[in-house]
Formats: structure tokens, C-alpha cells, sequence
């Protein structure tokens, strides 16, 4: 059993290759489902997706599927274009997310 080199990206880890998209994805989902005054329970009711796998995606811990992409967008009515957009933004920092 071999350990892992520090320089192997993870995605779990915020701060590193991909996981500094998926922590930029979380924090803009979080605040554009709080900006709806909408509930992690009401999101995972709207998008058929459990709500603690939702709270991990809002804090960084999971990647979300394209398909899971697309359930969270629906369900909070947002284009995903329009979603997307804002998590580019968010890690070029022109974003408060």
C-alpha cells in the first residue's frame, strides 16, 4: 500500500484542483437557495436528491452529477447557464459566494 503523493488532486478537498470548484458550486447554491428563503429540506423535497447529501455539496464535501446539477437548478428554478455562470464567477473571485 502506497501513499498517496501530495500533489494527487482530490476533489473533496477545497483548495486543490477541483475542489475549489466544487467549494465554489456549494457556497453559490447555498446562497442562492437562502436568497430563495428556501430550506435544504424543502430543496431536497423539490429535487428528489437527500438532504444531507445536500448540505455535503453546499460545504464542499461532495460532487454533485451533472444530473444532480441539473435536479438542484430546476427545483430552485434558476437557468443553469445562469448558475453556472455565477460559479465561474465566484472562483475567477468576482463573486461574493
Amino acid at each position: 500500500m502506497g501513499k498517496r503523493e501530495a500533489s494527487t488532486p482530490t476533489t473533496d478537498e477545497p483548495g486543490r484542483a477541483g475542489g475549489e470548484t466544487i467549494a465554489a458550486f456549494g457556497r453559490v447554491l447555498r446562497r442562492r437557495r437562502e436568497t430563495l428563503g428556501v430550506s435544504q429540506t424543502q430543496l431536497s423535497w423539490e429535487a428528489g436528491i437527500d438532504r444531507k447529501f445536500i448540505s455535503r455539496i453546499e460545504r464542499g464535501l461532495r460532487e454533485p452529477c451533472l444530473e444532480t446539477i441539473v435536479k438542484l437548478t430546476e427545483a430552485l428554478e434558476i437557468p443553469l447557464g445562469e448558475f453556472m455562470e455565477e460559479v465561474g464567477q465566484a472562483l475567477a473571485g468576482h463573486g461574493s459566494a
